[in-house]
């Protein structure tokens, strides 16, 4: 089992217990697992973020990752919205 399905394995584990805590690990989860890997350049690595990445975090994420919303948890805030230089501000979130 690769590190990724263990992720989400254990992740469904626990949203039997704590439901936002476990939907905030399987995001991450999904994230992670999405990414190209180390040796992509950055132009790849932005073109999956926006076929791939942008629409996760623009129908999940954004919930709570935006200035405002519930996310108290440090500097991973979004901007909503899907242009070019919104998705370069959330694509750098995630890069940094």
């Amino acid at each position: 089992m690769n590190e990724s399905n263990q992720l989400f394995g254990n992740a469904e584990r626990r949203s039997r217990r704590s439901g936002s805590i476990a939907h905030l690990v399987m995001a991450v989860s999904s994230l992670l697992a999405s990414f190209p890997s180390a040796a992509s350049t950055e132009e790849e690595a932005f073109a999956h973020y926006q076929n791939s990445v942008d629409a996760l975090i623009q129908s999940k994420c954004i919930v709570c990752h935006v200035s405002g919303g519930s996310y108290r948890g440090g500097d991973l805030v979004y901007v909503r919205g899907s242009s070019l230089n919104q998705q370069e501000t959330n694509f750098g979130k995630l890069k940094n």
